[in-house]
């Protein structure tokens, strides 16, 4: 468990880094660029994405698989090598059509740069993932927060000089490069990008219900930008965009640290024999006591969080952002549901529950975006805990718990989630039941609901305290072992001045 909790820290201030610097971004782009133009890379974003969410199959399974040989990694790098050459070619080939769909004849230039930022992933995926299985996530974390630096840097310098959304194409690929330069420069090995196929069935298998899995989740996130753009305007899916952007914003800055370690984790747990039960139930606990509070919050703050993101532009979008951030509160397992399965083998059990769950789900998005973006965001009432509860049905199956075992592993962050939103609520009484808080109150509210959370914690015991008070203890003694040692070194530096010198 130390060197799970030692990733973690890692991952934590790589992932800090990261938001802060997408935080920038985000708030210089929302001020430099229209709503529309915003929506224009969206529907540029959301293939860029689909993409390469398909192109992580093969990188898992080095992670995920017992006994990793020289020529299953190889086998994956050509793979990989493969599926980034075919969209990459599929891409460039379709970029007017898509254009020709969208009416916006830039984007084909976009698309087509787009694709080439596909190709560097080809050569940092495998090498990022052999680090990933060894948990040498320092390495994946120096190579991350580069990509994200250099992506923020040619963005906003671009948009400056007036590229507009093609600002987000050259910076993808320029991300794309440093993050597959330092990948090789940490681990890259010269035999891992020699050609093989030996081993390719093994890999398929592997990919094949995982491939399905992913497919229809990705399609389906992709679902709400797609029919906006089609049956409504560019600028709305700018609007909608910006809006689940927010309510995202809890995971990227606080969760998104157990996303890279909870494969690995688990993997390793699954790999030495042991039960899942138990770390599994323990990372929903830790999971939810930071994001039901940070999502019941932000609901309550959106107003000012908005003004002070993405600028009064986009004050419009506050209701949609709240809706959203409220039907969020609904989900509890952050992103565990995938790694548990992988870890345990269970693809095609995890492929089955999508294709049970997202096709009802696709249907009722469908139906909704018709009456527009608030009636997108109100159906995530109905669809977050459908497709939750249809995926916890798929994974008791293999890591058996009682109803109630989860929900002795929720409640205190259901209080504690409370107890941070006490104060913020009160200030919005004081303000007249009025979300509009100007800057200084919402200062002061993000303070009140901080103190509620640490409140909250010591009133449950909850176990995320005695985590919080194992990290001071160790960073106390980091800093003693630190002065320790340079009192040692002055020692000795004066123990040798003062030694006499033979003449």
């Amino acid at each position: 468990m130390t060197a799970i909790r030692r990733a973690l820290i890692v991952t934590s201030a790589e992932r800090y880094l990261n938001s802060a610097v997408n935080f920038l971004l985000i708030a210089a782009v929302s001020r430099l660029l229209t709503p529309e133009e915003i929506g224009v890379s969206v529907i540029g974003a959301t293939i860029f994405g689909f993409a390469e969410v398909l192109r992580d199959i093969p990188s898992n399974y080095l992670v995920q698989k017992a006994d990793l040989t020289r020529e299953d990694v190889r086998t994956t790098f050509t793979l990989l090598a493969l599926v980034s050459l075919m969209f990459a070619g599929a891409l460039t080939a379709t970029s007017a059509w898509i254009a020709g769909i969208y009416e916006e004849a830039h984007l084909q230039l976009y698309l087509q740069v787009l694709a080439f930022a596909f190709l560097p992933g080809a050569f940092e995926r495998p090498v990022t993932a052999l680090l990933r299985r060894d948990m040498a996530f320092p390495q994946v974390a120096v190579a991350n927060v580069a990509r994200v630096a250099v992506n923020g840097v040619v963005t906003v310098g671009l948009a400056l000089l007036g590229f507009s959304y093609m600002s987000f194409a050259w910076a993808a690929l320029a991300g794309g490069l440093t993050a597959a330069a330092l990948a090789i420069r940490f681990g890259g090995r010269r035999w891992i990008f020699m050609p093989l196929f030996s081993n390719w069935r093994a890999a398929v298998r592997f990919g094949g219900s995982y491939s399905v899995a992913v497919l229809l989740a990705t399609l389906y996130d992709l679902l709400p930008y797609v029919l906006l753009s089609r049956l409504h305007r560019l600028e709305d899916v700018g609007f909608y965009n910006r809006a689940r952007m927010l309510s995202l914003l809890p995971h990227k800055l606080i969760l998104s640290s157990f996303d890279p370690v909870a494969l690995p984790a688990l993997a390793a747990e699954a790999r030495a024999g042991r039960e899942l039960k138990q770390p599994y139930l323990n990372a929903i606990t830790h999971i939810t006591v930071v994001q039901w509070p940070a999502l019941l919050v932000l609901t309550i703050l959106a107003h000012p969080a908005i003004a002070l993101l993405y600028g009064p532009q986009w004050i419009e979008i506050v209701p949609l952002a709240q809706i959203i951030a409220a039907a969020m509160l609904l989900s509890f397992t952050g992103g565990l549901n995938a790694p548990v399965l992988i870890a345990v083998g269970a693809l095609r059990d995890l492929a089955m529950a999508f294709l049970i769950c997202l096709p009802i789900s696709g249907a009722i998005v469908t139906a909704s975006a018709f009456f527009g973006t608030t009636a997108l965001a109100l159906s995530m009432f109905v669809t977050v805990p459908l497709n939750g509860y249809v995926t916890q049905r798929v994974i008791r199956r293999h890591v058996p718990y009682a109803w109630s075992e989860l929900g002795g592993a929720v409640w205190p962050s259901a209080l504690v989630a409370l107890c941070s939103a006490a104060g913020p609520l009160a200030l919005i009484v004081v303000n007249g039941l009025r979300f509009d808080l100007s800057l200084g109150a919402a200062v002061i509210a993000a303070i009140l609901a901080a103190a509620g959370w640490l409140a909250g914690l010591r009133l449950t015991r909850h176990p995320m305290l005695d985590e919080l008070l194992q990290v001071a203890d160790g960073l106390r003694r980091s800093d003693r072992a630190e002065e320790a040692a340079r009192a040692g070194t002055r020692i000795l530096r004066w123990h040798h001045a003062s030694r006499p010198r033979s003449s």
